[in-house]
């Protein structure tokens, strides 16, 4: 037998950079990307969506003990070329939720949940290393699980 689902039940504070989650905040079911691991066991996620907020691509600092399902790294982003994806368009370039493809690779926007910040948060995929944001702009992408047998259905969806 051969189980296809790679989710494991674990902690944030056991996770890496790069890991896919899913955890609840309130009744809120919250899908994210694990940025860094801080000093004091806290966590900082991308919090891709949060089910009742309007608010999504956001930086959230959690603590590491906060029980979460994790796909771990195995996953995988597909995106759309459209008509915003060139060099030059600074309009969408600093959007949080913004894929970023440049010669160095493709990058993610995450903006700050307190708005306080001018430029938004970009990490380099898969590393998670923080960068510069210079590219062209993707506004339509998803994410699948596990990346080695990627099922039909997206587990996120950003864009049209």
């Amino acid at each position: 037998m051969e189980i296809l689902n790679p989710l494991k039940a674990t902690t944030l504070g056991e996770t890496k950079p790069g890991d896919l989650v899913i955890f609840t905040i309130g009744s809120d079911r919250c899908i994210a990307i694990v940025l860094e691991t801080a000093n004091a066991g806290g966590v900082r996620v991308g919090l891709l969506r949060r089910d009742n907020s309007r608010k999504e691509s956001m930086v959230a600092h959690l603590v590491g003990t906060l029980n979460c399902l994790s796909y771990g790294s195995d996953w995988a982003i597909d995106f759309d070329w459209g008509p915003e994806t060139r060099f030059g368009y600074d309009e969408v370039l600093y959007k949080p939720g913004t894929l970023v493809v440049s010669p160095q690779g493709v990058s993610l926007n995450f903006g700050d949940t307190d708005d306080s910040l001018v430029l938004p948060f970009n990490y380099q995929l898969p590393a998670m290393n923080a960068s510069e944001i210079s590219g062209a702009p993707v506004l339509n992408w998803r994410i699948f699980a596990p990346a080695s047998r990627a099922k039909a259905e997206p587990l996120f969806t950003h864009g049209a």
